[in-house]
């Protein structure tokens, strides 16, 4: 069985999965978004973001693992040297597609960052309008008491 059938066709569709769950977690966020909570959506992205990245790094971490477990390790066995053999080419092979695999996450997180840091600043430019609305209504309110009260 290849790498690409064994680890990294699983590990795109995990990440596919995480990717959809983090998007509608910053769906709901946007669609529920208090300008009062502003910092309480953001620390929910943030959150969202760090498990993605956790749950995909452990995921290559655990190929990493099942590939260095197919090590032959009885060194008395007659075949040990045709086994070893075919671990270095099996070691060779999956490396080429952990490297693939690593730039193909590395965009991928680049991509999520980049969508997350505007996002921020959105949510930001956001409470500061709110915040501009609230202090000129506060103004116009403040100048009908006062024309008012004289």
């Amino acid at each position: 069985m290849s790498f690409q059938d064994t680890h990294e066709k699983p590990l795109r569709t995990f990440i596919e999965t995480r990717a959809r769950t983090l998007q509608n977690t910053i769906e709901t966020a946007a669609q529920n978004r208090d300008a009062n909570n502003v910092a309480e959506l953001e620390k929910k992205i943030d959150r969202e973001s760090d498990r993605f990245v956790e749950d995909v790094t452990a995921r290559v971490n655990g190929i990493r693992e099942q590939i260095k477990a197919r090590r032959p390790t009885d060194d008395q066995s007659p075949d040990y040297a045709e086994r070893m053999n075919q671990y270095k080419q099996y070691v060779s092979l999956s490396s080429t597609g952990i490297n693939q695999v690593t730039t193909w996450v590395n965009r991928i997180f680049k991509k999520i960052i980049d969508v997350i840091k505007n996002i921020v600043e959105w949510i930001n430019d956001m409470a500061r309008t709110m915040i501009g609305i609230l202090e000129l209504i506060r103004n116009s309110f403040n100048e009908f008491i006062t024309s008012f009260l004289k």
